[in-house]
C-alpha cells in the first residue's frame, strides 16, 4: 500500500526521489523471493468529494497536484465505491478516497477482485470495529471476477 508523506517545503523533489526508491526496493525484494511485482495500491483522495484541502497548509500536499502527480505515475481508480473503515476502529466509514492500483504492465486495465478482497481484508485486520458499509463493499466485491481500472 503506497501511503503518503506530508512534505513541508516544494521544490526539494522529494517525491519523485521517495518514488524511485520505493519502486527500486519493491523490485528488488520482489526478485529476492523469485516472484514479479504486479503493482501497487493506494488510496487517493478525491479532492471532488472533499471540502477539506489545507493539510496543514503545505502545498505539495494540494489533493488536487497529489492526484495528478499519482495518475502521472501510473496509478488508476478501481471502479468500485470505496470505503475506508476509520483508524480509531470506531466503526465509522471514511468517504471521498478512491482505492486505486498501479500496475507494473502499463497495458493491465482489469485486476482479480479477489486480489483486492485479500489485499484489503487483511491491511484492516487490525481494526475490530469495521462500518457495515466496508462489509457490504466486500460483499459486492466477492460477486465480481474482476475491476476495471480508470483513469483517475
Amino acid at each position: 500500500m503506497t501511503d503518503f508523506t506530508i512534505i513541508g517545503r516544494p521544490g526539494l523533489s522529494l517525491g519523485r526521489f521517495l518514488a524511485q526508491n520505493r519502486s527500486r526496493d519493491l523490485e528488488k525484494l520482489a526478485h529476492q523471493n523469485g516472484k514479479q511485482l504486479f503493482g501497487m495500491f493506494a488510496e487517493i483522495y478525491d479532492p471532488y468529494q472533499l471540502d477539506h484541502h489545507e493539510f496543514g497548509g503545505a502545498k505539495p500536499m494540494n489533493p488536487f497536484v497529489r492526484r495528478e502527480v499519482l495518475s502521472h505515475l501510473g496509478y488508476k481508480k478501481l471502479d468500485f465505491p470505496y470505503v475506508h473503515p476509520s483508524w480509531k476502529n470506531d466503526g465509522e466509514a471514511v468517504k471521498g478516497l478512491d482505492f486505486c492500483f498501479m500496475p507494473s504492465d502499463e497495458n493491465v486495465c482489469e485486476i482479480p477482485s479477489d486480489l483486492v478482497i485479500k489485499f484489503l481484508t487483511k491491511y484492516y485486520s487490525v481494526l475490530s470495529t469495521k462500518p457495515q458499509e466496508w462489509y457490504s463493499m466486500i460483499e459486492q466485491l466477492e460477486r465480481k471476477e474482476n475491476i476495471v481500472l480508470l483513469p483517475l
